[in-house]
């Protein structure tokens, strides 16, 4: 017998036995199995591209001229409103803002739900703008709005004074701000004012913009008829003269994609407003982030009234928007209501002329 330690011979023709090769086998280090390559990452889905890096510089998000605010028309809400009488606000508003390449932001407001239903238009929110289509991630900036604590009244004191405020969004910890929208104290009197600050606005230093309303009545049905929803963006250090357009505009527009019925349906049974901006050609960076916020505040204060046409359940009636009253910062909205009475002769009349057509037809 072999023992382990024995040097096998060589067989004949130098060859060497089988046994030895096995030996350098089990002797021989193992080698490691490379690591797995790790997943390229995934392509964006369809319709989740990012329209915003195009418009950074150096990371810095950079806003452009122009862009068209959409509201995201929510049937669910409507109905929910319609038939309680724009007593249900259960759910908080969304809007894309879109420029001639696609979708920028996705806003998508955060409220209490109660606030939402007792407070609305004047309620302390918060509008978190995600980049693209995307919700799924952190979002580039936030708006924060504190309300008006006394809901409808006049501006007055400076805690009457509706503002918002943008800032850059840091994970859990807020980013600066970027820019600050105020009333003025009195509001603008009969014409509603706002006023854009870069930064912070915290001592109310000289504004670099301020935005004009139509005089006296907005919104609703005759509002929109008589003076339309045009905000003219004017410089602060100049003084405005009467019917001036000013250097930008923020311009109320008719839903897209509806046209004939569908475009009439959606302005008098839905909120769903769509806007267009236009940018004064000189502004910053920052102080473009504050008009853009200032149309929303805009929408939520003129144009946020649970549709232009509502049922009625306490008469059984159904009534319209007029317009809204403007008067030191606040307004009075005025609707007109068709009683039960006069919807029950207006069917009996049709029904009679129905009736009647049907005898001469025979």
């Amino acid at each position: 017998e072999m023992s382990p330690n024995t040097t096998p011979e060589k067989e004949p023709g130098g060859e060497v036995p089988v046994i030895e090769e096995k030996a350098a086998a089990v002797n021989k280090p193992e080698q490691t199995a490379a690591p797995p390559q790790a997943d390229a990452p995934a392509e964006p889905a369809e319709g989740d591209e990012l329209i915003a890096p195009a418009g950074r510089t150096n990371g810095e998000f950079e806003f452009g001229d122009t862009y068209y605010l959409q509201q995201k028309v929510d049937y669910v809400k409507t109905a929910a409103n319609a038939a309680s009488g724009g007593c249900c606000a259960c759910l908080g508003n969304q809007f894309t803002l879109r420029d001639e390449k696609g979708v920028v932001f996705t806003i998508v407001e955060d409220s209490w739900w109660l606030t939402r239903c007792l407070c609305n238009p004047t309620h302390k929110m918060e509008l978190q703008l995600y980049e693209g289509k995307n919700t799924k991630t952190n979002p580039t900036y936030v708006i924060y709005r504190r309300g008006k604590p006394c809901g409808f009244c006049p501006v007055l004191l400076d805690c009457c004074r509706d503002q918002i405020v943008l800032k850059t969004y840091n994970g859990e910890n807020e980013g600066i701000v970027l820019a600050t929208v105020k009333q003025p104290l009195y509001g603008g009197i009969f014409t509603p004012e706002f006023q854009v600050w870069e930064g912070d606005a915290s001592n109310d230093e000289k504004p670099v913009y301020t935005i004009l309303g139509p005089s006296c009545c907005v919104g609703g049905l005759l509002g929109e008829f008589i003076n339309g929803g045009d905000f003219a963006i004017h410089h602060s250090n100049k003084a405005v003269k009467k019917d001036d357009p000013g250097e930008g505009l923020i311009k109320k527009d008719s839903p897209q994609g509806a046209s004939g019925i569908g475009d009439m349906a959606v302005n008098l049974l839905t909120d769903a407003d769509n806007f267009s901006i236009h940018m004064p050609a000189d502004a910053s960076n920052e102080a473009r982030a504050g008009i853009l916020a200032a149309s929303l505040l805009i929408d939520y204060l003129f144009f946020e009234l649970n549709g232009n046409v509502r049922c009625e359940p306490l008469s059984g009636g159904v009534s319209c928007a007029c317009c809204n009253l403007v008067c030191c910062g606040d307004f009075i909205p005025c609707r007109c209501e068709v009683s039960k009475d006069c919807l029950d002769w207006f069917k009996d009349v049709c029904k009679d002329s129905l009736d009647s057509n049907d005898d001469d037809d025979e």
